[in-house]
């Protein structure tokens, strides 16, 4: 049975195609209900061009670019992003990610990785050179202060 192709025109969410978010390399794709909810508080706060880079993943494209196993793209939580902030502080970045309701936040270079995990505090970390990732301690101290607590808590 072959499973159903999209229109890749249909707008899944506010300024967010079929097209943009179904996997590279198949065309398949499903977005959790959460991800598109977090999509629209985020898309209708920050104006301004986004290009999304990756969404959804069959698990023969995301072995193909080196994701986990357990990777939310692979369940339609997940996206990556890339787009100019333009002097807005890290501490503003995490608090609009955070408001819109994204809880695993990953940095690259000029590219974000979102995702809606199901966790209360969002978990933050970097990616280095080879795809290799780190503890984000620096967004995590923007996420700190971003609520009003001191960084050291």
């Amino acid at each position: 049975m072959t499973a159903p192709r999209f229109d890749p025109t249909a707008e899944l969410a506010f300024k967010l195609t079929m097209g943009e978010f179904a996997c590279k390399c198949c065309g398949q794709g499903m977005a959790h209900i959460k991800l598109l909810l977090a999509w629209e508080k985020l898309r209708r706060q920050l104006d301004r061009a986004i290009t999304v880079t990756s969404g959804f993943r069959c698990i023969e494209h995301n072995k193909a670019v080196g994701g986990e196993s357990t990777s939310q793209h692979l369940y339609g939580k997940a996206l990556d992003i890339k787009f100019n902030p333009r002097e807005m502080a890290l501490v503003d970045l995490i608090e609009l990610f955070t408001a819109a309701g994204f809880r695993g936040i990953g940095r690259g270079d000029g590219w974000w990785h979102l995702d809606t995990r199901s966790s209360e505090k969002p978990k933050f970390w970097k990616y280095l050179d080879g795809g290799e990732r780190e503890l984000d301690h620096e967004a995590e101290t923007a996420w700190k202060v971003s609520r009003g607590g001191p960084p050291w808590i």
